[in-house]
């Protein structure tokens, strides 16, 4: 299975000015979230690249967050 899913599977070269969302850690846990509470926050625009998976990311209004994230 695993050899199948690896070749079908797309590398995701994000961009500056993609818009992503954030998986909420704080609710992953079952549990902690109810049915229809939401569990990813965002939209926000990746504003630097920092990595190959380390972004910093700002608000759409333009406000930066501080700290950095990996997607």
């Amino acid at each position: 299975m695993k050899r199948w899913f690896d070749k079908r599977a797309k590398i995701k070269a994000f961009q500056i000015a993609n818009l992503i969302l954030l998986w909420d850690k704080a609710h992953e846990k079952k549990g902690q979230h109810s049915k229809f509470d939401p569990l990813w926050t965002g939209p926000y625009q990746i504003a630097n690249i920092l990595g190959d998976i380390t972004f910093e990311i700002k608000y759409l209004s333009g406000n930066d967050l501080s700290l950095p994230v990996n997607c």
